[in-house]
């Protein structure tokens, strides 16, 4: 009663800032992920065992915090603080325009190849490209990957 006298916050779940134990456990997972695989383009059944042998659905996981991102479920809710440190380490939060924008990428790199455009003009190709995905109101993620994948 004293305590709820002056305001106790008794759910942090509630805070704003507040991220589980659970969440920063799963978290760490998909960072070793990232700098293992260079990307976080996990695959939805994409799985991971943790120090006590169970099963962590990490696939899964990732594409939970896209939707709660997305605001596509009212359930699912992602803070800011838990968007920054997933943008740290390049999170896709549109992993289908990503993937429209490196298929562009492709082709413009085979008409390059294949003397159909110049080297300028495939470079500014690709540049813009990887501005419209910096610059995309529903894409907040990291363009580091396009810039990756242009030159592989």
């Amino acid at each position: 009663k004293l305590l709820d006298d002056i305001a106790m916050v008794w759910e942090l779940q509630n805070n704003e800032e507040y991220i589980s134990n659970n969440w920063y456990k799963n978290y760490n997972f998909a960072k070793k992920y990232y700098e293992e695989h260079g990307d976080l383009l996990i695959p939805h059944k994409y799985e991971v065992k943790d120090e006590n042998g169970n099963v962590v659905h990490l696939g899964c996981w990732i594409n939970t915090q896209r939707t709660a991102y997305k605001g596509k479920n009212k359930n699912q809710k992602i803070n800011q603080r838990q968007i920054n440190l997933l943008n740290k380490i390049n999170m896709v939060w549109n992993v289908n325009y990503y993937n429209y924008l490196l298929e562009q990428i492709e082709l413009e790199y085979y008409l390059y190849q294949y003397g159909l455009i110049d080297e300028r003009n495939v470079l500014e190709l690709i540049d813009n490209k990887i501005l419209e995905y910096k610059d995309n109101e529903i894409v907040k993620g990291n363009a580091i990957l396009l810039q990756r994948n242009k030159t592989s």
